[in-house]
């Protein structure tokens, strides 16, 4: 196995392709370097896609590893592109969420501040992990009433809740 040293060491198409291509059972210690990665602003915005990708096929099972790419995308957004933000928004799809979970995206997405930010990738994305069927049954469907109320959101709402 290639240690976070090689890892390190590798430009950021090379990292990208080691991600992408990677076989076998990563390390957790490999697993936690690339977590505190995606909080980075040194890393290259296509390097933090192809970790969160790489952090939803081998850590889809843990729930620390879920609360850090919901903490990514709703207290880190500032320091990110919105492609990458899209893109952990929809990895998102591969853990198991909650309550929890559902609040602070909706929470998020009524925020104000956000709302002027006019990131139509990303809140596309978050009110369709929110209506996806798995996540409604799981207590997803109580924060559209207040979602519904804006109008930028009504549409998006309508698209992906059927």
């Amino acid at each position: 196995m290639k240690s976070i040293e090689h890892y390190k060491k590798l430009d950021d198409d090379g990292k990208m392709d080691f991600l992408d291509n990677f076989d076998g059972n990563p390390s957790v210690e490999f697993l936690n370097y690339l977590e505190e990665e995606l909080f980075s602003i040194n890393v290259d915005e296509f390097v933090k896609v192809e970790i969160l990708k790489f952090l939803s096929r081998f850590r889809h099972d843990n729930r620390e590893t879920k609360d850090k790419i919901v903490k990514l995308i709703v207290e880190k957004y500032i320091d990110n592109e919105e492609m990458t933000l899209s893109i952990a928004a929809q990895m998102l799809t591969f853990f198991d969420l909650g309550k929890e979970d559902f609040r602070k995206i909706s929470n998020f997405l009524l925020d104000k501040e956000y709302q002027n930010m006019d990131m139509i990738d990303l809140t596309s994305s978050l009110i369709r992990l929110l209506c996806a069927k798995k996540n409604r049954s799981n207590g997803s469907d109580e924060y559209f009433q207040e979602l519904e109320k804006i109008d930028s959101y009504r549409d998006d709402i309508k698209t992906w809740a059927n």
